[in-house]
C-alpha cells in the first residue's frame, strides 16, 4: 500500500507525494474500520434476530478487526510521525503546546476529509514552504496543518481548515495561518498566485461553526506567543547510555520457536520472538496477541535475572516495544520509533510485526540507588513510588512523579544510569543554586539525537537544543 513508485531520484517527487499516499493509506484503513463500527450497530440494533451463540462469533470476530486495524492505523501514523518530526524537532515546546490538546484518532468524515486532501495536494510548497499535515500523525493536534520555512527548517505557522460545499460540485476551504512573528506569515504576492476570480461571494459559516473556528484561532495563537515568548531555562544534559544495542542484538538473535533474551541493564531484560513472515500484516499483529500467553510463560526464569538482593523494593513490570499505539505513539521528551538509532530493518521488523519485542522491568535497582543517595522512599496503596525525601540539616530535598522515568526506561530504553545522572543533576542543581526555601524545580528532559547544526528563526547557525 505504501510502496514508493517510481520516480526519478533527483526529483525528490516521492517525499512531496509521500504525505498525499500515507493519507490515502489511512484513509483506506479507517474506512473500514467505519464499516466494521457500523456492522457493530446493526447488529446490536437487531440482535433479538440472531441466534445468540452466532451473534457472539461475529461481535468477537468484529473486535479482532478493530484491534488489528487499531494497530494498523499506529504503524501509519508512527511512519507519519516520523516524516514529521524531521521537520519539527527543531521546534520542541512548540509539540508540547500541540501534545497539550485532545487527539482526533480518526480523519474528519465526509467534505472535510476531501478538504484537507485538496490543501495538502494543492498547497504544498506555497509561499516556497513546505506543508506538514497533521492528520497523518499522532503528535500535531493544533490545527490541521503546518508551514515549514525551508531556509531555517523551523515552524513558520500553524493553520486550521474549515471546508463548505457551496454547490453540489463545489467545497471550499478557508485557512486561518497563526505565526509567531508577522514576518513568518505568507506574504500577499503568495496569495496572489494561489488566488483563483471568484464567482460568487464567499460563504458565511454556521454560527457553531464560526464560534468553533475564532476559538481554535484563539487557542492556536497563544500556543504560538508562549513558544516564542518563552524565557531560556537553565539547560542540563550530556550523554546518555540506551538499550538500543542491545534491541538490536536480540532482535537479530529472535527465532520462531522461542524468545530470544537479553540483559539489557540491572533491572531491564529484552526479549524477541520472530513470528511467521507471510507478509499480512494483520496476521503478523493477531500473532502477536496470540503470542502473548507464551510470553508470560517465559518470563519468570529472566525476571530473576533482574532481581536485586540487596533491595526490599523488588517488582516487575511487563511492557513492549512497538506494538501497538500505545507504544508508537511519543511524548514531548522522546523522539520517534521511526528514528531511534537502529538499522533500518530492525525498526521494520518490529513496525510491521515480524518480530515481537517485550520487555521486563525491575526498578528496585534505581529504588535503592535513591536510598544510597540519602533519601526515604513512600510508597502508595499499589506499591508504587509516591515520594523520595532527602534531608539535610534544616532542609528538605524531595523527588516526586518518579513513574516518568519508568516511562523512559521502558518506553524509550533509555538506560537505569542515565536516569540516575539526570536525577543527580536536578539534586546538584537544587543544593549549588537555589539556597532559598521552598523551591519547586521541574525538570523537562528531552531525548535529542545528534544532528548538523541549523539555522534559528532568524537564520543565524545554532547547535541544537
Amino acid at each position: 500500500m505504501l510502496t514508493t513508485p517510481k520516480v526519478e531520484p533527483t526529483t525528490g517527487q516521492s517525499i512531496v507525494d509521500f504525505q498525499l499516499r500515507l493519507l490515502d493509506a489511512i484513509a483506506d484503513v479507517e474506512a473500514a474500520y467505519r464499516s466494521i463500527k457500523h456492522e457493530e450497530k446493526f447488529l446490536i440494533a437487531n440482535k433479538a434476530r440472531y441466534q445468540l451463540r452466532w451473534f457472539g462469533q461475529r461481535m468477537a470476530k468484529l473486535a479482532g478487526y478493530t484491534m488489528v486495524i487499531d494497530h494498523v492505523l499506529a504503524v501509519g501514523r508512527a511512519i507519519g510521525d516520523g516524516f514529521a518530526w524531521f521537520f519539527y524537532e527543531r521546534d520542541r515546546d512548540l509539540i508540547a503546546e500541540h501534545l497539550k490538546h485532545q487527539r482526533q484518532r480518526l480523519l474528519p468524515p465526509g467534505d472535510g476529509a476531501l478538504g484537507e486532501r485538496m490543501t495538502l495536494k494543492n498547497m504544498q510548497g506555497f509561499g516556497g514552504r513546505i506543508l506538514i499535515y497533521h492528520g497523518t500523525t499522532t503528535f500535531l493536534r493544533m490545527g490541521d496543518i503546518s508551514f515549514i520555512d525551508t531556509s531555517t527548517m523551523r515552524v513558520a505557522c500553524v493553520g486550521e481548515l474549515k471546508t463548505q460545499r457551496t454547490a453540489p460540485d463545489l467545497i471550499e476551504v478557508s485557512i486561518a495561518l497563526i505565526a509567531g512573528s508577522a514576518d513568518q506569515l505568507p506574504k500577499a504576492s503568495d496569495f496572489e498566485v494561489a488566488r483563483k476570480p471568484r464567482e460568487r461571494p464567499a460563504p458565511e459559516f454556521p454560527p457553531a461553526m464560526r464560534d468553533r473556528f475564532a476559538r481554535q484561532r484563539k487557542t492556536m495563537g497563544e500556543a504560538m506567543a508562549r513558544v516564542h515568548e518563552k524565557s531560556v531555562d537553565d539547560s542540563l544534559g550530556g550523554p546518555s547510555k540506551f538499550h538500543f544495542e542491545e534491541l538490536q542484538e536480540v532482535v537479530s538473535r529472535s527465532r520462531k520457536r522461542s524468545f530470544e533474551y537479553v540483559h539489557a541493564g540491572p533491572g531491564v531484560v529484552i526479549g524477541a520472538l520472530r513470528l511467521s513472515q507471510n507478509g499480512n500484516l494483520g496476521s503478523n499483529f493477531l500473532g502477536q496477541f496470540k503470542h502473548a500467553e507464551r510470553a508470560a510463560a517465559e518470563v519468570p526464569q529472566w525476571a530473576v535475572k533482574t532481581v536485586d538482593p540487596a533491595s526490599k523494593w523488588n517488582s516487575l513490570s511487563l511492557g513492549s516495544v512497538g506494538s501497538g499505539s500505545g507504544d508508537l505513539a511519543f511524548g514531548p521528551e522522546t523522539i520517534p520509533f521511526a528514528w531511534w538509532p537502529v538499522d533500518r530493518e530492525t525498526l521494520k521488523e518490529i513496525l510491521f510485526g515480524d518480530v515481537m519485542v517485550i520487555t521486563l522491568f525491575n526498578p528496585a535497582h534505581m529504588l535503592r540507588s535513591l536510598e544510597e543517595r540519602g533519601f526515604e522512599l513512600t510508597f502508595d496503596r499499589r506499591h508504587r513510588l509516591k515520594e523520595a525525601v532527602r534531608t539535610h540539616g534544616d532542609k528538605q530535598l524531595g523527588l516526586d512523579h518518579f513513574e516518568y522515568y519508568y516511562r523512559l526506561v521502558q518506553g524509550s530504553l533509555l538506560s537505569e544510569a542515565g536516569v540516575m545522572s539526570i536525577i543527580d543533576q536536578t539534586i546538584e542543581m537544587a543544593t549549588t543554586r537555589f539556597d532559598q526555601a521552598p523551591v519547586r524545580i521541574e525538570i523537562v528532559p528531552k531525548v535529542t539525537r545528534q544532528s548538523l547544526p541549523f539555522r534559528d528563526r532568524g537564520g543565524r547557525k545554532a547547535l541544537p537544543s
